[in-house]
């Protein structure tokens, strides 16, 4: 079983931060969104933790950027194994 992993992008950003992480970078930086600072300043990763935990923290704090973002412009692309799923956003569960 592989272990999920998830990266914060924007919906304007054509790469993929998995497979084409400079293109990607580049993009992201030329555009202003600093997307790794951003998640940097979310994420509450350390070394005392392990590979799940830290997956797991980058994951809920990428879900915190979502919710807050008030221009919608940030996604969350998550990799299980070789398949790409691509959030552009989180809804509620009904009641």
């Amino acid at each position: 079983m592989t272990e999920k992993q998830a990266m914060l992008s924007t919906a304007d950003n054509p790469w993929n931060p998995f497979t084409n992480f400079n293109e990607w970078y580049a993009f992201d930086v030329v555009h202003g969104y600093n997307s790794c600072g951003v998640l940097d300043s979310f994420a509450r990763t350390s070394d005392a933790l392990s590979d799940a935990d830290n997956s797991l923290e980058i994951s809920n704090a990428i879900d915190e950027i979502m919710k807050v973002d008030p221009l919608h412009r940030f996604i969350k692309v998550i990799k299980d194994g070789e398949h790409f799923v691509f959030v552009t956003s989180l809804t509620k569960p009904a009641n």
